[in-house]
């Protein structure tokens, strides 16, 4: 009896090829899953880097122009210059704002605990306080947060009575008098993120001399 050769696989051959087909086709795309998300990861991070970037040099710029705004206090009735500079609130009214075609608009730096809250609105006639607060409840496209993870530390160069420069860490500023000559935003790493890379911005503000050399009576 002659026994005939034979050809293809049998039943259990496919399947065990089926089995190892589906292990390496999971294993594929578990990799590429993986692959995505860390590039998705990597895209996201660098565009908060740009977005960082580019705003650095918004406020860099809005800082250097910006300005004694004088509005009247609807209590006291008295003319008033905006500008507040504390631990943890930068506030000022600048025009050299390119991205809003250097109008005048009004810039708060609010530092948080992770980074911090950048808002800018267009200055109108009245307190700019209450154009901030109402920015903060009613546009929500005004403000962002920058610089996740970096504590944010602010220093202003200041004149004392004695004309003598100093850096404080808040300033006063009443009347056009006492405007800063210079700030300092000092960014670090927060605890947990030691690894991240510290940067200084120094700005001149272009104006505060002029500011400085006014006399009570031009006031």
């Amino acid at each position: 009896m002659k026994l005939t050769k034979q050809i293809g696989f049998t039943l259990l051959e496919l399947l065990i090829s089926l089995a190892l087909s589906s292990i390496v086709l999971v294993i594929l795309v578990g990799s590429f899953y993986q692959l995505s998300q860390n590039w998705q990861k990597q895209n996201d991070t660098l565009d908060k880097h740009i977005d960082n970037a580019l705003m650095l040099v918004e406020i860099e710029r809005a800082l250097s122009g910006a300005l004694a705004f004088s509005y009247r206090d609807e209590e006291s009735a008295k003319k008033k210059t905006f500008f507040t500079g504390t631990e943890d609130t930068l506030q000022w009214a600048s025009n050299s704002s390119p991205s809003y075609n250097d109008k005048i608009m009004i810039w708060s730096v609010k530092v948080l605990e992770q980074g911090i809250k950048l808002l800018v609105t267009p200055a109108l006639k009245g307190d700019p306080q209450q154009q901030i607060d109402y920015a903060k409840k009613n546009v929500p496209e005004s403000s962002m947060t920058l610089f996740e993870n970096y504590q944010l530390n602010l220093h202003y160069l200041s004149e004392s009575v004695d004309h003598k420069m100093q850096w404080l860490n808040k300033v006063p500023v009443e009347n056009n008098t006492n405007f800063p000559r210079a700030i300092w935003l000092e960014f670090s790493g927060q605890r947990q993120n030691d690894d991240l890379p510290a940067f200084d911005l120094l700005v001149a503000i272009k104006s505060a001399k002029n500011h400085y050399n006014r006399s009570p009576r031009t006031h």
